[in-house]
């Protein structure tokens, strides 16, 4: 098979693959997320092709000149237990090169990962709720303004306590895309947390959600659900790492279905943990 082998990067049309192979391994992307993850790295999609045929693919986003994320190595299940997810993997971290690189791995491949040089920071937990009439009933304790009414530059600044790198034109996208939901909380003209909710397969995903502490992060999340009807499973990513998140996630009654290990090559990057209420995306960090 070797001799047939070729990694290249994906175009626009051939990223919405990733997607649709991320739904059939039960990831649950968002309805839009192949769009927006092309703006962050359009450079960073990755297929291995034996011929015509694709066999699997990695994402490699380099946000920076000292930040990256791989997501998404994925390989047709008929071809798995080879070398094509060795040769995705190495591929992906010969793209981000020195920099540190992070992922969110799944708990049994943790020894695979420490292999390329990952070591474990801490896990994110995948914490699924339903839309309850309660929810209906309960206004959010802070006033929350559209997202669109904030600043861009305040957002990105604020992002910045969160994610270990400047990613103004993937969020530029992912705050006002089709079929999602992005509030903030004010408080004497001082940003204070915000958060996004999306359209998914299954649901809805709540990711990011900052916030300055518990109660900001509590009033965004009631702010986000009351858009979705009553009934629909709703999804947030917390940080285990997080005391006040996990303490979230129980105030509700919401359960973990999935959890990824957060690993770094270099280190956990300098960034707030306790504002860090819910992931953006397993897919980039």
């Amino acid at each position: 098979m070797g001799d047939h082998v070729n990694i290249r990067v994906l175009s626009t049309q051939e990223t919405k693959i990733i997607a649709g192979f991320a739904k059939q391994e039960g990831w649950n992307p968002g309805l839009n997320d192949a769009k927006a993850f092309h703006l962050a790295d359009p450079n960073g999609f990755w297929g291995l092709f034996y011929g015509s045929k694709l066999l699997g693919t990695v994402i490699s986003i380099n946000y920076d000149d000292y930040f990256s994320f791989i997501g998404c190595l994925i390989v047709d299940p008929e071809f798995r237990n080879g070398r094509i997810g060795y040769l995705l993997g190495k591929h992906a971290m010969d793209y981000a090169g020195n920099r540190n690189i992070g992922l969110d791995g799944v708990l049994d491949k943790v020894h695979s990962y420490e292999n390329f040089g990952f070591k474990l920071a801490y896990r994110n937990r995948r914490m699924q709720g339903i839309k309850t009439r309660e929810w209906t009933n309960t206004p959010p304790p802070m006033q929350c303004s559209a997202i669109t009414e904030i600043p861009f530059d305040e957002i990105i600044d604020y992002d910045l306590h969160c994610f270990p790198a400047p990613r103004t034109a993937f969020l530029s996208y992912w705050l006002t895309m089709h079929g999602s939901h992005s509030c903030a909380i004010m408080d004497n003209s001082i940003l204070k947390g915000f958060g996004t909710i999306r359209k998914c397969s299954d649901g809805y995903k709540i990711g990011p959600l900052f916030a300055d502490n518990l109660d900001v992060a509590n009033s965004i999340l009631i702010n986000l659900i009351s858009r979705i009807k009553e009934g629909e499973n709703f999804f947030l990513d917390i940080p285990a790492a997080n005391d006040a998140a996990e303490r979230l996630a129980s105030k509700y009654g919401m359960k973990e279905v999935f959890a990824t290990a957060r690993m770094y090559t270099r280190g956990e990057p300098d960034i707030d943990l306790d504002k860090f209420f819910g992931v953006t995306s397993f897919e980039l960090g």
